[in-house]
Formats: structure tokens, sequence, C-alpha cells
């Protein structure tokens, strides 16, 4: 499954993109302001952190300091539980 996003400046990304792709393990198409990334699920998610950082404004080697696996999994376990905490407030 594809992961789009949309990037008022892509001239870093395009600069960078084969750095990030070996270090995501995704591919990387830049059409214009629209960026695609495919590959692996869990490896999507990692690459749309740090496009979302660029995005921001970081440099691309700041923005791989996100794709390290502690924040992927502070971001999964933040995700994983707020079901549980919708119920805890739901059932109260």
């Amino acid at each position: 499954m594809a992961e789009t996003i949309f990037m008022e400046k892509t001239g870093n990304l395009r600069r960078e993109k084969d750095k990030l792709e070996k270090k995501l393990e995704v591919t990387i198409k830049i059409e214009g302001k629209k960026v695609t990334i495919e590959g692996e699920e869990l490896k999507e998610y990692e690459a749309m952190i740090v496009l979302e950082a660029i995005k921001f404004g970081f440099s691309v080697s700041t923005a791989l300091l996100a794709a390290n696996e502690g924040m992927v999994n502070a971001q999964l376990s933040r995700f994983q539980a707020a079901p549980l905490s919708s119920r805890i407030i739901m059932s109260g």
C-alpha cells in the first residue's frame, strides 16, 4: 500500500532521495508537490514520520533521527493505547 504526502518544497528531498530510500528501505516517488512512498507497512510508517519532519522544516539528517526504533515504537504505543484510554473514559 502506498502512502502519499504533499510538500510545498521538495528540492532538499529530491537531493537526498537516494539516501532516504536506502536508510528507510522504501521507494520514494516525487511528482511536483506530491510525494509517494512504497514499501513494507512499517517502513512506510517510518518514512511518513521522516517526511512530516522534513515538511515541518527539519533537515533530512535530523528528520532521519525520528526514524530510529525508539520514536517509531513510542508512536505505535501511543496509537495502541488510544482505544484503551477511550474505553476507560467511556466506562467511567
